[in-house]
């Protein structure tokens, strides 16, 4: 195997990765908060528009604080460094232009 594919094939990982933890994250908040400890938002097409708002919402700030990681090479394990706190970062921005478009909007 080459440089070139190692390095195309380790991006793909990082990318899918960072994808399912986002999903999961955003599951599990969806079935404590929305479903109230159930499945049954899943019934609303409302929730998943939401749902998949905050699944890419997380997975922005895990990429982005992935590619200040990498590119700055401070942290032992940059894949967990970048799920934490990049999770918390897309979740602020989600809930930050949720309220944007609120104050915008419906105000």
């Amino acid at each position: 195997m080459t440089s070139q594919n190692k390095l195309f094939e380790n991006k793909h990982s990082d990318l899918t990765s960072f994808l399912g933890y986002s999903f999961v994250i955003t599951f599990v908040l969806f079935f404590l908060d929305e479903g109230y400890y159930d499945f049954r938002w899943m019934m609303n097409v409302g929730n998943w528009a939401v749902f998949f708002l905050y699944v890419f919402g997380l997975f922005g700030g895990q990429f982005l604080v992935h590619r200040l990681v990498k590119h700055l090479k401070f942290t032992r394990w940059p894949k967990a460094f970048s799920v934490g706190l990049g999770s918390i970062i897309g979740f602020a921005l989600v809930v930050g232009l949720i309220f944007l478009n609120w104050a915008l909007f419906i105000k």
